[in-house]
């Protein structure tokens, strides 16, 4: 059987490592557009602020393929998928029985006067991170564009090596696609007290350019910003043009059913690519978080190697340190439909604490936690359960040691 995996992050590896531990003879091939080895995006921040080395971005051995006996083909960009092979860009292909397309997402730019600017950058990969990290040396000033997770996180990340940050929001407040404003005014504030700026309401105009290398940004309230270099956080987009003219649906992404296959038989997707069930929204959408793309892989390769095995759901679930800050957040954050209950067990700015819990039909399906994050891991596995809380509903809202009186409800 021949087990062909496009994509060599979270989802592609958790896939093929699922594989050979049910099937030591299989033929796993990885194709990669990249040079690298496996490493983890999530620590890609970490190395930009110098508190990780570059070796720690890499979580399994150089050995890695060789010992489990997979296929890795590394800097070859799939551009088909047609009758059972695989095209490269090369002109090669790759036959397979199985595929999973685990091609993750691409980060979006902007795109303005100037937008070609030599010193523009995305922060989504370890390339970006080298092309990033290479031309510092001499910068005083750096622009971040857009206030989400990436943003935010790289923001702190240059801010620690003594740049002196701007952040462009055009929403209201930061990590709005994150969290409610209440906690992103308390996230704010935090940064704004390390001395980092953040603009919000306003967006870049144009990019000013000097010999062709970036000068500054021009905001659409007539205010300029010099700066050196300027990264883009604005969100991602799913890379689904692989299976572009074939009989699989896409929305925002690739659907899958509960065991990970797309409408083709045989064709799987996984990780930042898929749509997938939501566990709180009880509805499909793209969860492009890692912790869903190792999951979602463990399922699509135990399938693919003649398993059954159901995929329960996904269910976003993010979370930020920031100079002392902690935050995280837990399926619906901030809804506007009044079928919703809203209940703030904690809530005193001064002391940057901050609960809120969200409730339909006395199910749990959101929470956002700041600073007194002990029972974010109680409320996420309420969530997954969706388990009713009438019984404990008054318990559960007063926060009332629900985190050790509770506790054998969610056990297995």
């Amino acid at each position: 059987m021949k087990n062909v995996i496009i994509g060599n992050s979270a989802a592609g590896v958790s896939a093929a490592e699922t594989i050979r531990n049910i099937d030591k003879d299989a033929s796993i091939t990885i194709i990669s557009d990249e040079k690298h080895g496996f490493y983890s995006r999530c620590l890609l921040t970490y190395y930009l602020s110098g508190e990780i080395s570059k070796k720690m971005l890499f979580i399994r051995p150089d050995d890695f393929f060789d010992k489990l006996n997979i296929n890795f083909m590394p800097s070859m960009r799939a551009v088909k998928i047609a009758n059972g092979v695989v095209i490269l860009e090369d002109g090669s292909d790759v036959q397979y029985d199985k595929l999973l397309v685990a091609t993750g997402a691409s980060a979006n730019r902007i795109d303005i006067p100037g937008s070609d600017a030599d010193g523009l950058f995305c922060m989504r990969d370890l390339n970006d991170l080298t092309a990033i990290d290479s031309r510092l040396g001499g910068v005083k000033a750096a622009v971040v564009i857009g206030g989400g997770l990436v943003g935010i996180k790289t923001a702190c990340s240059l801010a620690k090596r003594g740049i002196k940050i701007t952040v462009l929001i055009a929403s209201g407040t930061v990590l709005s696609q994150m969290i409610d404003a209440n906690s992103g005014n308390m996230v704010k504030a935090v940064l704004e007290k390390n001395n980092l700026k953040i603009k919000t309401g306003v967006t870049p105009k144009e990019i000013i350019k000097k010999s062709g290398k970036l000068a500054g940004i021009s905001l659409d309230n007539g205010e300029t910003i010099d700066c050196q270099i300027a990264i883009m956080g604005k969100g991602v987009e799913p890379n689904t043009g692989l299976v572009k003219g074939l009989k699989i649906q896409v929305n925002s992404g690739i659907v899958v059913d509960n065991r990970m296959e797309t409408a083709i038989k045989g064709i799987y997707a996984a990780g930042d690519v898929a749509e997938t069930m939501d566990i709180a929204l009880q509805s499909s959408r793209v969860n492009a978080i890692w912790p869903c793309a190792v999951e979602q892989g463990r399922i699509a390769g135990a399938n693919m190697a003649g398993k059954i095995r159901q995929y329960p759901g996904s269910l976003r679930m993010n979370s930020i340190s920031s100079f002392g800050l902690d935050v995280i957040a837990l399926g619906i954050v901030d809804p506007k439909d009044d079928k919703y209950e809203i209940f703030t067990p904690k809530d005193n700015i001064e002391q940057n604490i901050y609960q809120k819990l969200i409730l339909k039909d006395d199910i749990l399906c959101g929470a956002i936690l700041v600073n007194d994050i002990k029972q974010a891991g109680f409320y996420n596995s309420l969530i997954k359960k969706r388990m009713k809380i009438t019984k404990f509903k008054k318990d559960l809202i007063n926060s009332a040691n629900m985190y050790g009186s509770r506790y054998n409800l969610i056990k297995p």
